[in-house]
C-alpha cells in the first residue's frame, strides 16, 4: 500500500471526527477506541504484517493506538461541552493534535523505511 494513502485515510478520519464535534456526524466512543476498525488498523493487522519485525512498524502501532485512545478520551470529554468548547479539545496545540502529528510522522517514517528496502 502507498503510505500516502494511509496518511490520507488518517486525515479523513480526523475530518469525520471534527464533524462529530461540530454536531454533524455521530461517532461511537468504543468504536473509536478500537484500533483495528479504521483503514490504518486494518492495514496494520493485514497487509502491514509483512513489516512486523521492523522497529518502525512497532512505533507506528504504538502511535496509532495512542491516537485512538486520545480520540476516544476527547469524545468522552466533549460530550459535556458545547460544540465550540469541544472543538477546542482538538485545536493545534492540543494533545489530540499532537498525537495525530506523531501518528502521521510514524506513517511517513515507516514509508521511508520500506522504500529504502
Amino acid at each position: 500500500m502507498d503510505f500516502d494513502v494511509l496518511i490520507l485515510a488518517h486525515s479523513n478520519f480526523k475530518r469525520r471526527f471534527h464533524e462529530h464535534l461540530r454536531g454533524k456526524q455521530e461517532l461511537d466512543v468504543e468504536a473509536i477506541r478500537q484500533v483495528n476498525l479504521c483503514n490504518m488498523g486494518r492495514w496494520l493487522i493485514g497487509e502491514g504484517q509483512k513489516y512486523k519485525d521492523m522497529p518502525e512498524f512497532r512505533a507506528l502501532e504504538v502511535k496509532h493506538a495512542r491516537f485512538h485512545d486520545m480520540a476516544a478520551d476527547v469524545l468522552i470529554r466533549a460530550a459535556s461541552l458545547s460544540d465550540n468548547e469541544a472543538v477546542k479539545l482538538v485545536g493545534p496545540d492540543s494533545d489530540f493534535e499532537r498525537a495525530s502529528r506523531e501518528c502521521v510522522a510514524a506513517i511517513s517514517k515507516m514509508g521511508d523505511r520500506v522504500s529504502q528496502g
